[in-house]
């Protein structure tokens, strides 16, 4: 693991995640996610950008992690995903490869998401370099939410399967 100097945009993600805790004040694993590199400065690479599919920062007690998804440039798998974990901190830890939970998936990026968390909110850049929740002109947000500890123990025993296999 390499511990690195923050460069993300770490107000924007400080400003989100209350925005969100106020929002849904419960425990849980809540998140939010961005679909453009831009809303939080992943990345200034073009090639970066070009394969970018889209980032997720996981909101936890103990610190906020980024993982990003991008196309894969072999036909299989068709993601590698990145972390860097503490991006709310001055100084960021990045894993190695083999060290982060599905670095390579063929899943879909939407339902790793809500796998990997209750709620997930999505935000867009907001023009000033930062970032913001995406509420939509009749107040509602688009968001995607997984309660699996609520279903049926079958149905968490199949997920945990497919998850296993490498197809979530």
């Amino acid at each position: 693991m390499k511990k690195k100097i923050n460069k993300l945009n770490r107000a924007a993600i400080d400003s989100l995640k209350k925005q969100i805790d106020q929002a849904f004040p419960w425990k849980g694993k809540k998140a939010f996610y961005v679909e453009s590199p831009d809303a939080l400065s992943v990345s200034n690479s073009e090639e970066y950008k070009r394969l970018f599919v889209s980032a997720v920062a996981e909101l936890r007690d103990d610190g906020v992690a980024l993982r990003t998804y991008r196309h894969s440039e072999a036909a299989d798998p068709r993601y590698d995903v990145d972390e860097i974990r503490n991006v709310d901190k001055v100084v960021v830890e990045v894993p190695d490869k083999e060290d982060i939970e599905g670095h390579h998936m063929n899943a879909d990026v939407a339902e790793n998401i809500m796998e990997r968390n209750n709620i997930a909110i999505e935000v867009v850049p907001d023009g000033k370099g930062g970032a913001k929740i995406n509420v939509q002109s009749d107040g509602t947000v688009k968001a995607l939410i997984n309660f699996v500890e609520n279903l049926p123990k079958e149905i968490r025993d199949q997920l945990s399967e497919r998850k296993n296999n490498g197809d979530l």
